[in-house]
């Protein structure tokens, strides 16, 4: 009896082409068949450090001329205002993105010029 041409031990196929065919686990297959990364295996990588691990990257904040060319690229009408508004208070105040966009008027004391963005 011979084996039919796709089974996995093919009378055509040599040791080497046998041995150069992978075979794969069965928990290496998603639920539609395709072939995942052993990577995305829960315990792949357990005992590993990260490959970042000690590594400091420098601060790289934008250049002055950076900022004014971006507020100019805004444009002029009513969202390049409001756009521009939002990179001041980024970049004067200080404040993140969630704390910009999370101000109210009761944050914006005008007597002062102050911004205090509540917790």
């Amino acid at each position: 009896m011979t084996a039919s041409p796709t089974s996995p031990t093919s009378a055509s196929e040599t040791p080497s082409e046998r041995a150069a065919t992978p075979r794969l686990e069965p928990g290496l297959l998603d639920a539609a068949g395709h072939r995942r990364s052993p990577a995305t295996m829960p315990g792949y990588h357990y005992g590993r450090a990260p490959r970042n691990k000690g590594l400091r990257y420098p601060a790289d904040p934008p250049t002055i001329d950076e900022i004014i060319a971006v507020m100019r690229a805004a444009g002029d009408r009513a969202d390049g205002h409001r756009l521009r508004a939002l990179i001041v208070l980024l970049w004067r105040a200080g404040l993140r993105i969630s704390e910009a966009l999370g101000l109210a008027e009761t944050d914006l004391d005008q007597q002062r010029g102050r911004v205090s963005p509540t917790k």
